[in-house]
């Protein structure tokens, strides 16, 4: 059965053309590397608008991540952006457990880029436990308006994108022209030329 392959970066004809002509582990390779590039410097970017804050926990919180192919279309895709990355687990911890995970550290960092409406609290507690009819004014503890910082960091990053992609694409296809030269020595490919 033969299945049909298609690689389609938005912007680069060369380096899909060449793409085309190469191996399907190779070519695949060279694609996702590719998209690594251009998903780092986006990471950076809106990691750099992002506001500092007390602890600096939201910048932080920043990060990316490769969503893997699943099924017959066999799609790789990226993103980045607030709490993305690296899953945190904060709630599975059991005690005596020799495993140790990194706490989250803005685990509200989402709540700062995209904003909230006006939030209450369904009773006071605390030192204020006595108070038994709180007023809507003792319950409510703000609301935030969103900020756009991702939006600044994606605009920011648009223009280095497509150089980084590129960099980073031409160090794959030198790494698996190697290879091939390796594999079949005294043959000259068309990536080597």
């Amino acid at each position: 059965m033969v299945t049909q392959r298609q690689v389609k970066i938005i912007g680069l004809p060369q380096l899909e053309k060449t793409l085309e002509g190469m191996a399907s582990k190779a070519a695949d390779k060279v694609s996702v590397s590719a998209l690594g590039g251009g998903l780092a410097v986006l990471r950076t970017e809106i990691r750099k608008e992002a506001p500092q804050g007390e602890s600096g926990g939201v910048k932080k919180e920043i990060g990316a991540r490769f969503i893997k192919a699943k099924g017959k279309l066999q799609k790789v895709s990226a993103k980045a952006g607030v709490g993305v990355g690296k899953r945190k687990r904060t709630d599975d911890r059991k005690k005596g457990s020799k495993k140790t995970y990194k706490e989250a550290v803005g685990p509200h960092g989402h709540l700062v880029a995209l904003g909230t409406d006006d939030r209450f609290r369904e009773k006071i507690g605390g030192r204020f436990a006595y108070i038994t009819n709180a007023t809507l004014e003792q319950l409510h503890t703000g609301r935030m308006d969103p900020n756009a910082f991702v939006e600044r960091g994606k605009t920011k990053a648009q223009p280095k994108i497509l150089p980084a992609m590129l960099k980073r694409a031409k160090k794959a296809l030198t790494r698996e022209a190697v290879k091939m030269a390796r594999a079949y020595p005294g043959r000259r490919t068309s990536t080597m030329r």
